[in-house]
């Protein structure tokens, strides 16, 4: 899983000040505001939760 290397432990908790700084953080921030996020750290958690609770099967149902 990428979701769990250190670059993105590194993006999703921010510099030293806890401030989401990616190129993208205008973005983010207003997907934050918009979905009840705090903190940028519990987007990633839920990423990682959606992912992990995906159910697969051979068929290819889940893509749907």
């Amino acid at each position: 899983m990428k979701y769990r290397g250190p670059g993105f432990h590194q993006r999703f908790h921010g510099n030293k000040l806890g401030l989401y700084v990616a190129d993208d953080a205008d973005r983010f921030e207003k997907y934050m505001a918009e979905n009840g996020y705090g903190k940028p750290v519990d987007v990633w958690f839920k990423s990682i939760a959606t992912i992990l609770d995906l159910q697969f099967d051979l068929q290819g149902h889940w893509k749907e």
